[in-house]
């Protein structure tokens, strides 16, 4: 049972990969092991490349609000984030239909380009359509920039309250989900233990 805790806790920590003492296959196949073949020289840590869960919302003019979570990455100038979910998206605190489209609202209205679904910590950049399916029937997408019709605009239709209005940054919210300390995730392993 130490085994299989030790490995999760190393995956969750984002270990990608290590090569103790003893062979990584022995790890999960019952042979014995003592914590010594597991010294910090033993591993090779690379870092996994993986994907950040963000909570956002947005306050549209008339009070109502968008919210839920979105998955990306953080780009290096550190404000944007490059999505590719969309989960438990909510309408004035009620769920809304589930997103199964998500898309660069600019790329998916031109085809075949390469831009992707984009938001950003401050705001500023915006450029992300998310819908139930590409036909878009439920709902949202912003546009910061004006590339549409000259405005920023952010846009809902169906279960998503069916607004069109001018994009304000300053109604805008996205936040890193917080994570458990990496020691409490090596504690709990032991606790489990």
């Amino acid at each position: 049972m130490f085994k299989q805790v030790f490995v999760l806790a190393l995956a969750t920590l984002g270990v990608s990969s290590f090569t103790p003492a003893a062979s990584a296959a022995s790890l999960l196949d019952g042979s014995d092991f003592s914590l010594s073949d597991f010294s910090p020289s033993a591993f090779s840590i690379e870092p996994a490349a993986e994907s950040t869960g963000f909570n956002f919302e947005y306050t549209y003019e008339n009070g109502d609000i968008l919210s839920g979570m979105m998955t990306g990455e953080i780009q290096e100038d550190g404000d944007t984030v490059i999505i590719s979910a969309v989960t438990m998206p909510m309408f004035n605190g009620s769920p809304a239909p589930d997103i199964g489209f998500v898309d660069s609202w600019v790329g998916a209205s031109e085809g075949g380009n390469d831009l992707r679904a984009t938001v950003s910590f401050s705001g500023s950049t915006m450029d992300i359509i998310a819908c139930d399916t590409s036909e878009c029937d439920d709902g949202f997408g912003f546009d910061a920039a004006g590339v549409f019709f000259g405005v920023p605009l952010v846009t809902t239709t169906g279960d998503f309250g069916g607004a069109l209005e001018e994009y304000n940054p300053a109604n805008w919210s996205l936040s890193a989900k917080s994570t458990p300390e990496p020691n409490t995730l090596i504690a709990l392993g032991f606790i489990l233990e």
